[in-house]
């Protein structure tokens, strides 16, 4: 039978978790607590099956530490669920520092499609306001494409060299700055045209984020340092 290496249950196990999280959150806008205090406390189990130091453990903690504190501060100002919360601090104890920092822009990739095609389809009656709807639609399409792009390169895509295809870096950023505050301003036109309350459950974003991190960081480097070893 195959010696299996310990590591690659408890990531099979996370992978659940995550499924898990975002068919609830789907299903009733909760990631339930007993799920995020799963993942968290199988956190040091991988810890063990990794051989990792103290000082990398205390790195993990101190993320994880960091992540709760800063969208805590996000939580009260009602700009992320309680849930959300509790699911990226319970991650930042899993990933290495710059895997979890890629893990937030995928995250953040995949919940802004979610929400620049849940505001799309929430729309209010145009009610003859052709032009504000014109540059919502404008401004959408502005965002997925840049939110794609992202995405791209996040996933292995070959960056594009914008700054030369504009001529040069001062017309890069200038135009950087420019498309930023479109989309911006696209996004408050937006919110004051929806039908309703949008709500969006970034539980899937986040659980998309670390299936990618699983699979394209952790997975390939679990495997680099434990070959299969078949048992006689």
């Amino acid at each position: 039978m195959p010696d299996v290496d310990f590591r690659y249950i408890l990531l099979g196990a996370l992978a659940i978790a995550l499924l898990y999280a975002a068919f609830t959150d789907i299903r009733s806008r909760l990631i339930e607590n007993w799920l995020n205090g799963a993942i968290a406390l199988g956190a040091p189990l991988f810890w063990w099956a990794s051989d990792m130091s103290g000082g990398e453990i205390a790195w993990q903690l101190g993320m994880a530490l960091v992540t709760f504190a800063v969208l805590a501060a996000l939580f009260f100002m009602r700009w992320i669920g309680g849930g959300d919360v509790k699911l990226l601090a319970a991650l930042a104890l899993w990933f290495a520092p710059l895997t979890f920092f890629q893990l937030l822009f995928m995250a953040s990739v995949v919940g802004g499609v979610m929400t620049t095609v849940g505001s799309v389809l929430n729309l209010a009656p145009a009610q003859g306001r052709t032009a504000g709807r014109l540059f919502v639609w404008t401004s959408a399409a502005v965002s997925l494409a840049v939110m794609f792009y992202v995405g791209w390169v996040l996933t292995g895509g070959k960056p594009v060299n914008l700054a030369g295809a504009v001529g040069g870096g001062g017309a890069f950023y200038a135009l950087l700055c420019a498309v930023l505050l479109f989309m911006s301003i696209g996004s408050i036109v937006t919110a004051r045209h929806q039908r309703q309350r949008l709500r969006i459950p970034y539980g899937v974003a986040i659980s998309a984020g670390g299936l990618w991190a699983l699979s394209a960081h952790v997975l390939p480097l679990v495997h680099q340092a434990s070959p299969a070893v078949l048992a006689g």
